[in-house]
């Protein structure tokens, strides 16, 4: 009988111990869908030809994980609302509502880069294979560059109006 309750205080105390997050690696070309929205993000795949010009160095590809789109969706709405605070036009509303192209990068520095395209209305799947290449749009399409392991944003742009 003693054995029975020692072995049922062990299994117990197994089972109330906290469960350590697991983190999910997503891979490139990962369509990420939340619970309310139709898919919003977009992983394209680092090209160095393509993208050492916007990323602004060569590095190696690298995976994103949940925590890192929830860092960039923070991200993206704490720079969106200090434009929104400064902007003498049209505002950007519900950020998180926008599609979202990512191309992320470990640097020479042994940082994760990550650039990300903004545009609030698509057409068609294309989006989720290629960049888009909107000139103008104004704040329906705008664009930052992100030190993830720093938690920073390098840069925020909002495309002009034609």
């Amino acid at each position: 009988m003693k054995k029975l309750a020692l072995i049922s205080v062990i299994l117990f105390a197994a089972c109330n111990q906290p469960q350590k997050e697991k983190t999910i690696e997503i891979p490139v070309t990962h369509y990420y869908k939340t619970d309310k929205d139709p898919v919003r993000h977009a992983i394209i795949k680092y090209d160095a030809y393509r993208d050492s010009n916007i990323l602004g160095a060569k590095g190696n590809a690298t995976n994103l994980t949940k925590a890192d789109l929830l860092t960039i969706e923070a991200l993206i709405k704490k720079e969106t609302s200090k434009y929104n605070q400064s902007a003498k036009g049209k505002l950007i509303t519900a950020p998180e509502k926008y599609y979202k192209q990512l191309i992320s990068i470990i640097d020479h520095e042994n940082e994760k880069i990550v650039w990300v395209d903004c545009a609030c209305q698509v057409f068609g799947d294309d989006w989720k294979k290629y960049l888009l290449n909107a000139n103008d749009g104004g704040t329906c399409n705008f664009h930052l560059k992100i030190n993830l392991t720093k938690g920073i944003v390098i840069g925020f742009w909002v495309n002009g109006l034609a």
